[in-house]
């Protein structure tokens, strides 16, 4: 498993490290689900790639 922080996480899904926060506060479903980990925020890259997979796939089921 691979911790990745905020900003990884902002670069992987092309969006702003404010879009991420928001996701955080605003619930689980909004993005990919990250845990606190001492002070720091982390989420595993595997999950964020998954969960990104899952937007493609929904799309994909949306558009055919």
């Amino acid at each position: 498993m691979k911790l990745i922080d905020k900003k990884a996480v902002a670069a992987l899904t092309g969006t702003s490290d404010a879009t991420v926060t928001d996701w955080v506060y605003r619930g689980v479903e909004l993005g990919p689900l990250s845990i606190k980990l001492g002070r720091r925020r982390v989420w595993d890259e595997e999950r964020v790639l998954r969960w990104l997979n899952d937007r493609f796939a929904e799309a994909e089921k949306r558009a055919s």
